[in-house]
């Protein structure tokens, strides 16, 4: 938890004195090299540990239609943020190119997405 509060306050001071660089890296950085150099992880501090190498292999995996009705709330979800975030921009080029006369038509439309785009994005 000590190093967890360290890393908020360093990102803290950070974006308060040097806003340029990279508060979250340089935390990654300096967690990494406290825990390597004081053997952090001996004395209790939880780290990832071992990283498998190379690719898992390939398998097609086990699926069920419980797995598909118990994933659809988070996928509905998901579609749902990706249409409204898509309708917002859309908004913001109809703002900024004054297409005030074709609200409905031109967010609509603006706004629409190949139903496979966010399937492909890693739902």
């Amino acid at each position: 938890m000590t190093l967890g509060l360290g890393a908020i306050g360093l990102l803290l001071v950070m974006q308060r004195l040097t806003p340029r660089i990279p508060g979250p890296l340089v935390a990654v950085i300096v967690g990494t090299l406290l825990t390597t150099l004081l053997n952090l992880d001996l004395a209790g501090v939880k780290t990832v540990g071992g990283l498998p190498h190379g690719l898992p292999p390939f398998a097609i995996p086990d699926f069920t239609f419980g797995q598909l009705f118990s994933l659809m709330p988070a996928g509905l979800t998901i579609a749902m943020i990706g249409y409204l975030e898509s309708f917002a921009v859309a908004g913001l080029i109809a703002d900024k190119k004054k297409m005030v006369g074709y609200f409905p038509c031109s967010r609509l439309f603006l706004s629409y997405e190949h139903p496979g785009d966010r399937i492909k994005e890693g739902i």
